[in-house]
């Protein structure tokens, strides 16, 4: 009797790691723009959009890699929930970034709009996470 109660648990401490790590996957999307001046925007990919589920925790954004111009910089807004706390927010160099929070806390997916800039490229990629 014991070594079924001992399998039960077994099974079920499984089942729970198996679900959370599902459930971090969901939560981290990669991102990735492209902007270069001469290119028309279908070829160079300047906008990345990406949806995330809400959390009141905040986002993070991690870029890997950035290069162009002296002012390159990625752009990014919340397109919906208001939009993110203090306006947009700019990546301009490798590294984390603060916690970003929406305006407006709804149970619904945070839309995002990643844009490069600069005056003559900007290329960037990157992953943005739920906190």
């Amino acid at each position: 009797m014991k070594l079924k109660k001992l399998i039960a648990i077994v099974l079920l401490v499984m089942l729970t790691m198996g679900v959370s790590t599902n459930v971090m996957a969901a939560t981290t999307k990669d991102w990735v723009v492209h902007y270069y001046k001469e290119l028309p925007s279908n070829v160079a990919n300047p906008v990345y959009r990406l949806s995330l589920p809400y959390t009141k925790s905040g986002f993070q954004s991690k870029c890997n890699s950035i290069s162009g111009s002296n002012d390159r910089r990625v752009e990014v807004t919340a397109l919906n929930l208001g939009g993110l706390e203090g306006g947009k927010k700019y990546i301009t160099k490798t590294g984390t970034s603060a916690v970003w929070k929406t305006v407006e806390g709804k149970k619904t997916d945070v839309e995002f709009k990643f844009y490069g800039t600069g005056t003559s490229r900007c290329s960037a990629m990157g992953k943005i996470y739920t906190k």
